[in-house]
């Protein structure tokens, strides 16, 4: 980083000292703007440039923390569907929120349960995936008998998602509404 900056610094200063050099050049490039308007122009840029400079050398020696964090990056984006008719939750990932959800809603269509696709035409819940996020666990206790079923994600929709399946797959839950709408559920970093 510090290379980029000193070269830039010697480009300007170059530029300045040709531009002393060969006047009439400058008054041809540069139209009606004479030859030492356009070096004191350049000269006010190149000291601008370097108080620039400065600021960023000062900030690379001192470690300040006057800059913003950077944004974290999304590794992909999640959604689910859920089937309207039996309360089942399908979850799918994808490249961003609408090829996400148009898998959760394939998921949802082509589950051997699904009577009618028209049960899984609800708008999908969507979440991204940040890299190097903590992991969410959540817990759900079933509405029928009281038991509480735990499950980990990369964020707050995969967590509830495995949390909801480790619930619908258990042998005493005899329908999946059982493990969302009225079951009490908690999540937490």
């Amino acid at each position: 980083m510090k290379n980029i900056l000193v070269m830039l610094t010697l480009v300007i200063a170059s530029t300045v000292a040709q531009a002393r050099d060969n006047q009439t050049r400058i008054t041809l490039t540069y139209g009606p703007q004479t030859a030492e308007q356009r070096i004191q122009s350049l000269e006010q840029r190149a000291q601008r440039t370097e108080m620039r400079l400065r600021e960023i050398e000062r900030y690379l020696n001192n470690g300040s923390n006057n800059y913003p964090e950077p944004v974290p990056e999304v590794r992909e984006t999640l959604c689910t569907s859920k089937n309207s008719s039996t309360g089942k939750v399908f979850l799918a990932s994808g490249a961003n929120k609408i090829d996400a959800g148009f898998n959760s809603i394939k998921a949802c269509q082509s589950d051997p349960y699904t009577y009618s696709a028209s049960y899984c035409n609800a708008e999908p819940t969507c979440e991204s995936v940040i890299v190097n996020a903590p992991v969410v666990t959540c817990s759900i206790q079933q509405s029928s008998n009281g038991k509480i079923f735990k499950g980990d994600g990369r964020n707050h929709l995969e967590a509830l998602f495995k949390t909801q399946s480790v619930c619908q797959s258990d042998a005493y839950t005899y329908s999946a509404s059982y493990c969302s709408g009225t079951a009490k559920t908690d999540c937490s970093e």
